[in-house]
């Protein structure tokens, strides 16, 4: 295994927090740094892209996969966050879609491989 990503599902009034990186369309993650513990990757990946302070919830460990991106194989460790405000929430790169909507969209790896759980389980 090269590397860890990390993502945070973001879930507010039954829909998904996904942005748009390219043309795929993902939840926020990055790459774990050097001693980073996922649950803090997530909890980072998430609060860049809002600008505003989340709480990891719980790791959805049916979720978890692996991916190859360039070449290198990945794990990919899923969190529920939460939003810490109850303001409303905008991104400039992404949209908060339906369960139904997530079907519509171009995903990126790992999330094209687990769309059906994530639709399932949220």
């Amino acid at each position: 295994m090269t590397g860890e990503v990390s993502g945070g599902f973001v879930v507010r009034e039954k829909k998904l927090l996904m942005i748009k990186n390219g043309e795929k369309w993902n939840v926020p993650n990055k790459v774990s740094t050097q001693g980073e513990i996922s649950s803090d990757t997530a909890k980072r990946a998430t609060e860049e892209v809002l600008d505003r302070e989340c709480t990891v919830r719980k790791y959805k460990s049916r979720l978890k996969t692996t991916f190859t991106r360039d070449g290198e194989e990945y794990s990919w460790k899923p969190y529920a966050v939460e939003i810490e405000s109850e303001e409303t929430v905008d991104t400039e790169n992404g949209e908060w879609v339906t369960l139904k909507e997530i079907e519509e969209k171009d995903l990126a790896e790992p999330l094209e491989k687990t769309a059906e759980e994530v639709i399932n389980r949220f």
